[in-house]
């Protein structure tokens, strides 16, 4: 094998494995992050039923916020009632339930930038290797953003929020993107206490 050769083949070895690293990662990366944030002086530990904050839709479509149609409410009750029902959950009428339950959504324009890196190329025997500098790329997408507030309906005061933030591709399974948010959100609930988390730590 000439030295031209196995430059090729391993280069052709190097590429491949790249390919299998990215794919690995991107399997690994389908799970949604979701944030929280909750009143700490609130009892959690005796919740045991939740109602809507409301039975008419929460969301009402604009030009700014095309996503924030009927359609999308309904999947979102319908995602969030199935997570409450697996946490032993019941729904009930807005006058019995121990919490009530609203969201909102919400979407803004972000702007990445691409780093196309360095490309290394051979122009020519005479004139050596050259090394070209790629211009980064710019570019602009839609990231929407679902947040679910849960209040207690005794006081009417709010006692946890969750939300988690996606980027909005072009064809996305949108039902698909709304069961993985309110999923990775109400992971979050009902929050683990600072007794709890103590009490982990040490075993």
């Amino acid at each position: 094998m000439d030295e031209l050769t196995e430059r090729s083949s391993n280069k052709s070895s190097v590429i491949v494995i790249a390919i299998i690293f990215m794919l690995s990662l991107a399997a690994c990366s389908s799970h949604m992050d979701a944030w929280s944030d909750y009143d700490p002086a609130a009892d959690f530990t005796g919740l045991q039923s939740y109602s809507w904050l409301s039975e008419n839709s929460f969301l009402t479509p604009t030009p700014d916020e095309p996503h924030a149609t009927e359609l999308n409410d309904r999947r979102i009750r319908a995602a969030a009632e199935r997570v409450m029902v697996d946490k032993n959950f019941i729904k009930r009428s807005l006058d019995e339930a121990d919490i009530e339950i609203s969201f909102t959504v919400g979407t803004r324009q972000k702007i990445e930038t691409l780093d196309r890196g360095v490309e290394w190329y051979r122009s020519s025997y005479w004139y050596g290797d050259r090394v070209l500098m790629n211009q980064p790329e710019v570019r602009t997408y839609t990231e929407g953003t679902l947040a679910i507030d849960i209040f207690d309906r005794t006081t009417k005061k709010q006692i946890w929020h969750g939300w988690a933030s996606e980027r909005i591709r072009a064809g996305a399974d949108v039902e698909k993107l709304i069961n993985e948010a309110v999923e990775a959100i109400l992971s979050e609930f009902p929050p683990i206490s600072n007794a709890t988390n103590s009490a982990r730590l040490r075993d």
